[in-house]
């Protein structure tokens, strides 16, 4: 159970990073 919540949320962060460095690179 912690494994699982403990990969979603690094999941999110990976997500949230690539997204901000995206938008980043844009504008």
């Amino acid at each position: 159970m912690g494994l699982m919540v403990l990969q979603v949320v690094v999941a999110e962060a990976l997500v949230i990073g690539a997204v901000g460095l995206f938008v980043g690179s844009v504008v």
